[in-house]
């Protein structure tokens, strides 16, 4: 599921356990305002104190990602994010992503390391003018990629 869509796993660092022991308290709602004393006000009318607010929007996919950030005329023409390639490599992440000069870098820190220092030798490669065709299966191959 991590590798196919990013997706439908969870890696527990301890946050889980606190809010069980009730050790970080949760409100799900639509806030307000944000009055002094660190007190949140609801839209509900209901009012608490909490020392942090996040932020929990939602994540809706990467049409709407690119249609915010790059525009409207790209959002049809980036190839895939996530699923296997015929190759068994992850789509759309640290690869060419059909934009001009965009390439797409997801994940926790960890895996964002990782996957940079793959975009930066594809970057590096087409400045250099030594960047060529992408196999996409080695069952297709007309030179070695």
């Amino acid at each position: 599921m991590a590798l196919e869509k990013a997706g439908g796993y969870y890696y527990s660092t301890g946050g889980s356990e606190a809010i069980v022991r009730g050790e970080i308290g949760v409100k799900q709602g639509e806030i307000a305002s944000f009055e002094p004393g660190q007190t949140v006000v609801f839209k509900d009318g209901s009012r608490d104190h909490f020392d942090v607010v996040v932020f929990a929007t939602g994540y809706t996919g990467f049409p709407d990602t690119v249609r915010a950030t790059l525009g409207e005329e790209y959002v049809n023409t980036f190839n895939p994010v996530w699923g296997l390639d015929a190759e068994g490599e992850i789509r759309g992440v640290a690869r060419e992503s059909n934009i001009p000069n965009t390439f797409f870098a997801v994940g926790a820190l960890a895996g964002s390391r990782m996957t940079s220092k793959s975009i930066a030798l594809q970057i590096m490669a087409q400045r250099l003018g030594v960047w060529g065709e992408r196999c996409e299966s080695h069952l297709r191959l007309k030179r070695h990629c």
